[in-house]
């Protein structure tokens, strides 16, 4: 896979991650973790879902991001065409969570 740093491979971005983190004092993580936290601030700021897929490389019509994201996601804030493509479980779950977290405030 040709990215846009050609001679790095992966198993080297890790190693120098790690070798980063412990230098600085950091727990040891992976990089899908700072995946994971790009993917949560975004939906907490209410970003657009359909840029938010572009960037971690989901197809349009996935749903990838509701399933696995869904309770960052205010069910208010869902446009009817993407709470329709949601499978009946995952549209109940982000319900449920949208209603703790109010709670929670």
């Amino acid at each position: 896979m040709q990215g846009i740093f050609p001679d790095v491979t992966p198993a080297a971005a890790l190693a120098e991650h790690h070798a980063t983190s412990k230098a600085l004092g950091l727990p040891r993580t992976v990089l899908h973790h700072h995946r994971h936290s790009f993917a949560v601030m975004h939906l907490k700021r209410a970003c657009d879902h359909q840029w938010l897929k572009n960037q971690l490389g989901h197809a349009p019509q996935s749903t990838l991001i509701y399933s696995v994201y869904g309770t960052y996601i205010g069910a208010q804030k869902l446009t009817a065409g993407q709470r329709a493509q949601m499978p009946e479980s995952e549209k109940i779950a982000t319900t449920l969570a949208t209603t703790r977290q109010a709670a929670s405030r």
